[in-house]
């Protein structure tokens, strides 16, 4: 859409390079990961967001934040979004459940990505490293041109939102918890478009799943 970045408003956030995996191979990705192993499975919940929340609020996913359909992050725990007291909703789609409902011990304290050594007591969360190797292990066994990173995979999923619709481009934003238009627009425009972002996800999920290969336009 022409000039659709001047008219939703500056973007707050700062450009930075990380190299990306083309969408086109992200379903490779996913199909190779195992649910069963911790790391992996927090890869794939990742990859079907978009990377929409980033790792932190990822790995500290519980159980207890997803109720109705909705994944809520508290804005806190989002870069870009400190300070605003304004939380996210992430619409979790048919493949999300499935990574949800994965059995979990006593000693996870509900939490979605446990560590290995996490306790009763005292629970623990996967870190940002140990879902990062899972990519890293992958680029030495693939020979990947770049080093390609979980974060890159947030730019994977804005370049096929690009290739099914470029008018989604607010839904895009919003689904990677960008703030989308001015002070003003966002004061008298509270919309996080969640059943748009719904219906896109679960798009994004057909193709990291090889439901279908194709790029194909979304009905507006």
């Amino acid at each position: 859409v022409p000039n659709a970045k001047q008219l939703l408003g500056e973007q707050r956030h700062k450009a930075r390079h990380h190299p990306a995996l083309p969408w086109e191979q992200v379903p490779k990705l996913y199909q190779w990961l195992r649910p069963e192993i911790t790391t992996h499975r927090a890869l794939m919940f990742y990859i079907l967001t978009g990377g929409g929340t980033r790792l932190a609020p990822l790995r500290m996913a519980k159980k207890g934040q997803i109720l109705d359909g909705i994944w809520t992050v508290e804005g806190e725990a989002l870069k870009g979004r400190r300070g605003d007291g304004v939380d996210f909703r992430v619409p979790v789609t048919r493949e999300m459940v499935k990574i949800v409902e994965w059995p979990t011990d006593e000693n996870d304290g509900e939490l979605l990505f446990p560590s290995p050594r996490s306790q009763a007591d005292r629970p623990m969360a996967i870190s940002d490293q140990a879902i990062e190797n899972v990519m890293r292990e992958r680029e030495a066994a693939w020979d990947w041109p770049e080093p390609y990173r979980p974060h890159g995979l947030r730019s994977s999923f804005r370049s096929w939102v690009s290739e099914v619709d470029p008018s989604l481009f607010a839904v895009a934003e919003t689904a990677l918890a960008h703030r989308v238009g001015g002070v003003v627009e966002r004061t008298y425009a509270r919309n996080d478009f969640l059943e748009k972002r719904r219906s896109l996800m679960q798009r994004w999920a057909d193709h990291v799943t090889g439901g279908t290969g194709a790029v194909v336009r979304l009905a507006k």
